[in-house]
């Protein structure tokens, strides 16, 4: 196993001499073929990063792993976790800063420039704390898939893909469309002896206010009596009962 013998250079010598701290003092170690750190103390880090530097004095990450070749196809960092005992994650980020622009973690893929197709993280700031964020500006050239895709594909699954848990007065869910097209679109193809849904709804106030399926409050309420004929009607569901709202042509 590679043992220090001096602070510049690694070395398979027998009988190392390895001092009790490493001082490169801006040198490299270079040309290492492989390296393996073990630790076998029941305590302690068993390897540890720091820098207590400003601004001024730092131009780098404070640690960089870099994949050069294009024809490899192995990856630049994999972390694998078998503890299962409390809470033992693969991968922890504390950031602690609170700042408007600074965020816990940034994915970025860079090939259409910088911050063009990214996500990141657990925003700082009072007034942009977000949670997660993705971005996408791309042109329709070099976009086949969604921003964001989500797929459960074993049959079995009886779960839902999504789940909104809301507990405050805000929306659950808003969305905020401005161009053309649907803001929701639903395609659900399946060939089944049961029926199936487009969208299902169950909504109970307990206290004085009503419910309502639905509330429109823009252009799509037209002031304006029953023309033409009525020739379709939409199904829908209540209480296990089919009822038929009537479609009346303009």
């Amino acid at each position: 196993m590679p043992l220090f013998t001096d602070p510049f250079r690694l070395s398979n010598d027998a009988a190392p001499t390895l001092a009790a701290d490493l001082d490169a003092n801006g040198k490299s170690i270079a040309t290492v073929d492989k390296f393996t750190l073990s630790q076998t103390t029941t305590s302690g880090v068993g390897a540890s990063f720091t820098r207590d530097l400003a601004a001024a004095s730092t131009d780098s990450a404070l640690v960089t792993m870099t994949q050069a070749h294009v024809d490899d196809d192995q990856n630049v960092l994999s972390i694998t976790q078998d503890g299962t005992a409390g809470s033992c994650y693969g991968l922890v980020i504390d950031a602690t800063q609170d700042n408007t622009n600074n965020a816990a973690a940034l994915i970025e893929h860079s090939s259409e420039g910088a911050l063009t197709n990214f996500v990141s993280l657990c925003f700082g700031g009072d007034a942009s704390r977000r949670t997660a964020f993705f971005k996408r500006n791309i042109t329709a050239a070099a976009t086949a898939k969604p921003v964001v895709e989500m797929q459960q594909s074993h049959a079995s699954d009886d779960q839902p893909l999504l789940q909104l848990t809301q507990a405050s007065t805000a929306d659950a869910l808003f969305i905020d469309h401005n161009n053309s097209g649907a803001s929701i679109e639903i395609d659900q193809d399946i060939n089944d002896a049961n029926a199936c849904y487009g969208m299902k709804m169950n909504i109970a106030n307990a206290g004085a206010g009503l419910e309502y399926a639905f509330k429109c409050d823009g252009s799509e309420v037209v002031a304006a009596g029953v023309g033409g004929a009525q020739d379709k009607k939409i199904r829908i569901d209540i209480g296990g009962t089919d009822y038929f709202i009537p479609c009346h042509t303009a």
